[in-house]
């Protein structure tokens, strides 16, 4: 017998054995496997292992591939592979003589049991393709250019293109709100970059502002409100501002919490080297101005309990501010009917006049950006003062409508603010107005409605 005819014998046994280990009856080798020349692949039991391909390739001897398919596990696809004679060519990578696992896929013989394939570094039952997966941030924050076109969207006509009660927020809101103190509240600034919760300018969007001892109608007036998602961005806007805290307490006479402690002027550590809060109190007949306020003597508040200021009648015709109340012969009350002076007006001011007044005797402090109190008297005034609470005095507002005695402004004018529980000089501080024009400002407030 020639050695062709031995090796395809051979190779024929091979394959009768592969047969007996569990192949399916009558499997064919394909190309010639009854003569094939050394070399040539014989691929046997074709349909080996209950109609599972079993096409092994090992480098027999003298280089001719012979189909080893009785080293393919019951069930399992055998992959066409250089293994080392007796190896599963599915596991490679597995030590030599070592079958995979019976029910395991060769291609697998790596990966976890019960684990698919494609997720063999994931939990059990994991899906592969979500493994690495992080969890959903939310929407992002608005950027200050996102914000910028909001307000221009949302509060156009009162705060964008106008400075509806001293607050304009165009073109920059940013530098416009930064540490920049509220006309409604003294206990936190319109702004306070980081930090959404001190931020009144956010709580008057998100309807927080009661709290925070504001007062007025959430914003924007009336509605549409910002929706809980934009009022979110807008906060983690705020909360992402580099920080930058409001400057300590300067001014320590000017009646402010300038840096929102809740501390004022002299009660603030930052004023303990201030010499206004060093001195000694004020002699109320020295002549001086011991204090360093700016007032002496009988003019100072701090003396209006002492013995020599006390009140006495004013002297309508003389040139003097006898009782001490600031206004003199005619302008002072008192001296309403009395000699030459006239009666006390009946008629009350038109709201018209009583902006005029404003606009001429209280620009420099209350006007054109400046609130000094806390208090904008810009036009339109009554936006600013009529039903708002006043910031000094406790249970009063800045007008009450229908009432002079209860409504504060009207006490600072006429000099009984001290004893609605206020504090400070009457107003204006330099020109006090004359009793006619008080009392006519005190009848258009009992008018107001």
């Amino acid at each position: 017998m020639s050695k062709g005819r031995v090796w395809a014998a051979a190779a024929w046994l091979f394959a009768g054995c592969g047969e007996a280990g569990g192949g399916a009856a009558g499997a064919d080798a394909a190309g010639g496997a009854d003569g094939a020349p050394p070399g040539l692949d014989a691929a046997a039991g074709g349909d080996a292992q209950q109609g599972r391909d079993a096409t092994v390739r090992t480098d027999g001897p003298l280089g001719a591939d012979a189909a080893l398919p009785g080293d393919a596990a019951s069930g399992a696809d055998a992959v066409t592979a250089d293994a080392a004679p007796g190896a599963d060519a599915a596991s490679a990578d597995a030590a030599p003589d070592t079958d995979a696992a019976p029910g395991a896929d060769a291609a697998a013989a790596d990966a976890t049991p019960d684990t698919d394939a494609a997720a063999a570094d994931a939990a059990p039952g994991a899906d592969a393709a979500s493994a690495d997966a992080t969890p959903d941030a939310g929407p992002p924050p608005l950027t200050v250019a996102d914000a910028q076109a909001l307000f221009a969207e949302r509060c156009a006509g009162c705060h964008v293109g106008a400075a509806l009660g001293g607050l304009r927020l165009d073109p920059d809101w940013i530098a416009a709100t930064t540490n920049v103190r509220p006309t409604q509240t003294g206990r936190m600034p319109l702004l306070w970059p980081g930090d959404r919760a001190r931020s009144y300018l956010f709580r008057k969007l998100a309807g927080t502002h009661l709290a925070a001892g504001g007062i007025g109608v959430r914003q924007p007036p009336g509605g549409p409100y910002l929706d809980d998602a934009l009022l979110g961005r807008l906060g983690a806007l705020i909360d992402a501002l580099p920080p930058d805290p409001p400057p300590p307490e300067a001014g320590c006479r000017n009646e402010r919490d300038e840096d929102f402690d809740g501390l004022r002027d002299c009660d603030d550590p930052d004023c303990a080297a201030d010499p206004r809060c060093n001195a000694p109190p004020e002699v109320c007949a020295g002549g001086a101005d011991e204090d360093v306020d700016g007032l002496t003597d009988c003019e100072d508040p701090d003396c209006a309990a002492a013995p020599e200021c006390r009140p006495v009648p004013e002297v309508c015709d003389d040139g003097r501010d006898n009782d001490h109340d600031t206004r003199t012969d005619c302008c002072d009350p008192a001296c309403a009917g009395v000699g030459a002076c006239p009666p006390l007006p009946a008629q009350p001011f038109a709201e018209a006049d009583v902006q005029r007044l404003f606009d001429g005797a209280c620009a420099q402090c209350h006007q054109n950006g400046a609130t000094s109190g806390f208090m904008s008297l810009d036009a339109p005034f009554r936006a600013n003062t009529v039903g708002v609470p006043s910031s000094q005095a406790p249970g009063f507002a800045r007008i009450e409508p229908g009432d002079r005695t209860r409504s504060y402004l009207y006490q600072k004018l006429a000099g009984g603010h001290v004893d609605a529980g206020g504090f400070g000089t009457p107003m204006p501080p330099e020109q006090r107005l004359c009793a006619d024009v008080i009392e006519r400002i005190g009848l258009w407030i009992e008018a107001v409605r």
